[in-house]
């Protein structure tokens, strides 16, 4: 396989697991907008602290 070939490979199952994470996440929260799903789905992997101080949202706050 090339290395453009396993890029796109990757790439394609980053994006599968993106939007498993976002369907699961959405299942859990009925009714979030767009803007906390993104939030919730980046408090799973950025640290509470940076989520707080670059977008003034707090996971704890908002029900992780």
């Amino acid at each position: 396989m090339s290395p453009a070939q396993k890029l796109a490979l990757v790439s394609g199952l980053t994006r599968n697991v993106r939007q498993l994470a976002l369907a699961g996440i959405r299942s859990r929260h009925p009714g979030i907008d767009e803007r906390e799903a993104m939030l919730r789905l980046a408090a799973m992997s950025v640290d509470r602290a940076t989520l707080v101080k670059a977008f003034g949202w707090d996971p704890e706050r908002a029900g992780r």
